[in-house]
Formats: C-alpha cells, sequence, structure tokens
C-alpha cells in the first residue's frame, strides 16, 4: 500500500492522492474525512504550490472523469 503524504491548507490537514494532468493542466486530489476535493495545481521549483478551486463546469466534469478513471484502474504512480 502507498504511503499518502499529507499537506496543510488554509489551516487544514488533507493527504494526497495524486497529481494529475487533464489537458495540460495539472490537478490534485485530496482527501479529508473520507470526502475527495479536486483543485487546480500549480507546483514551483521551491516545493510549494497553489491550489486553485476548479469554476468551469466543463472542465471540472473532465477532472472528475479523469480522477475517476485513474482511480478505477489504480494508475497511480507508486
Amino acid at each position: 500500500m502507498k504511503k499518502l503524504q499529507s499537506i496543510t491548507m488554509d489551516g487544514e490537514e488533507f493527504l494526497v492522492i495524486g497529481i494529475f494532468t487533464v489537458e495540460e493542466k495539472d490537478y490534485i486530489a485530496l482527501v479529508k474525512d473520507k470526502n475527495i476535493y479536486l483543485y487546480q495545481y500549480q507546483g514551483h521549483k521551491d516545493g510549494t504550490f497553489e491550489a486553485f478551486d476548479i469554476e468551469d463546469d466543463d472542465e471540472f466534469a473532465a477532472v472528475v472523469h479523469e480522477f475517476e478513471y485513474i482511480e478505477s484502474n489504480q494508475l497511480w504512480d507508486e
């Protein structure tokens, strides 16, 4: 079983499920209290990152579809 990394955002701790790409943008999947959160992700060379809400409904639907595909096929990098 893969060990998940934890991060703190807005004072709350989340576990990182994974980072994945959809149409040349990166997204991060987080879990807290059995709830999954998907954000647009931008990593920086200094190890920091930014996470942005996905406000476009079509973009969000595409991200959910890709996340579900990855999860159902267990395609996360080890």
